[in-house]
């Protein structure tokens, strides 16, 4: 049986699933900002777009210029 490419595309799209009100997600934070309250649910998809519009300060500042070389095992 011959498959097309629409096919195959309109069921990777229907196969999708959306994100729930409440679901955690990934986000970058400073370690400064790390508390007992932080843990693995704390950002969700609700409060997202609120913390990327206005983030404290950059987390990732400071990342390249803490960069040291690798040496070499012996």
């Amino acid at each position: 049986m011959d498959r097309s490419v629409a096919s195959d595309i309109s069921a990777t799209v229907a196969g999708v699933r959306r994100s729930r009100a409440g679901a955690a997600v990934s986000m970058p934070f400073a370690w400064e900002e790390l508390g007992a309250d932080i843990g693995p649910a704390y950002f969700t998809v609700d409060h997202a777009p609120a913390r990327l519009d206005a983030p404290p300060k950059d987390p990732r500042e400071g990342f390249f210029a803490a960069a040291r070389p690798l040496i070499a095992g012996k």
